[in-house]
């Protein structure tokens, strides 16, 4: 039979380390990763919406306007309804720090990844844009 270990406790000060090694998304998380358009990049945005459970856009600007009293936001400003519309409606990519926080006040953990692609979608975007002119 087995030997039982008692499990190592973790010190409520520091947090386990993360686990890099995970592929796939915590929870299911929409991974923006293999998104090379700005129509692939804006369906994505739209899916984090619906994973996070189909808020409203009213429901939405509530959450921007309680993290930017909170001055813990990547925007500067309240995420407007008017404005995650127009995101989720874009045919051109929205504003970088716009995403982070549509990103954030969805639950989202790996921003970066968003970023990186929304970096990468963008060069595209332009290099596409030169090749045309």
């Amino acid at each position: 039979m087995a030997e039982l270990r008692p499990r190592t406790q973790t010190s409520a000060k520091t947090p386990p380390a993360p686990d890099w090694r995970v592929p796939v998304p915590a929870a299911g998380e929409p991974d923006p990763v293999l998104f090379s358009t700005v129509k692939e990049f804006v369906a994505g945005l739209e899916d984090v919406r619906v994973w996070a459970g189909e808020p409203s856009l009213r429901r939405l600007e509530e959450r921007s306007a309680r993290l930017h009293q909170q001055r813990q936001t990547a925007y500067g400003k309240v995420l407007r309804r008017s404005t995650i519309s127009d995101m989720l409606n874009a045919t051109s990519l929205p504003q970088m720090e716009k995403v982070r926080h549509f990103l954030q006040i969805c639950g989202v953990r790996d921003i970066d990844a968003w970023v990186y692609t929304w970096r990468r979608v963008r060069t595209i975007e332009k290099a596409a844009l030169r090749r045309a002119a």
